[in-house]
């Protein structure tokens, strides 16, 4: 994607994760959190950091680990990282996995936990990332993407105030 695709609001927020990772990147130390409100561009902001930030900015060996909340959304971080980081990403979910003979989902890519490893920047689920302790293997940094809250919205009219 490009950038005159995003709001201002938007890309101000990639620029604010991109901060965010350069200071990580310059200065170890105790957990960041990022928040904003959901559709704002956390996801995106921190996969174009990656390249920019990490990989483009003299840290190439750094090693990424990403953890989202579910399958679908492991997959489409795949294929949009993948497109822009060919032969560095690695995904492992239960439907990635090639022992896996019928997966829910269509996974655009299988592969083993080993080969997903070796990976610069692997992929995972939340609910294997206790699990993954045992073979990631040493990770710099480590994003943590959120499950969005469904926000419902309901319209009011001049005539709901009447009846009230």
């Amino acid at each position: 994607m490009t950038d005159y695709q995003f709001s201002k609001a938007v890309l101000n927020v990639h620029e604010q994760v991109r901060q965010l990772v350069d200071y990580r990147i310059a200065k170890t130390g105790p957990l960041m959190f990022f928040t904003a409100d959901t559709g704002l561009g956390k996801s995106t902001g921190f996969r174009k950091a990656i390249g920019a930030a990490v990989w483009g900015n003299g840290y190439n060996d750094h090693k990424i680990l990403i953890l989202v909340p579910n399958i679908k959304l492991a997959d489409d971080c795949y294929v949009e990282l993948n497109e822009m980081y060919q032969g560095r990403i690695g995904i492992w979910t239960s439907d990635h996995d090639t022992s896996t003979l019928a997966p829910q989902q269509n996974p655009s890519v299988r592969m083993t936990k080993e080969e997903a490893a070796k990976m610069d920047c692997l992929i995972i689920c939340h609910a294997s990332s206790k699990d993954a302790e045992k073979w990631v293997g040493h990770r710099d940094l480590v994003f943590y993407d959120e499950d969005p809250e469904i926000t419902h919205a309901t319209t009011i009219t001049l005539a709901d105030f009447a009846l009230a």
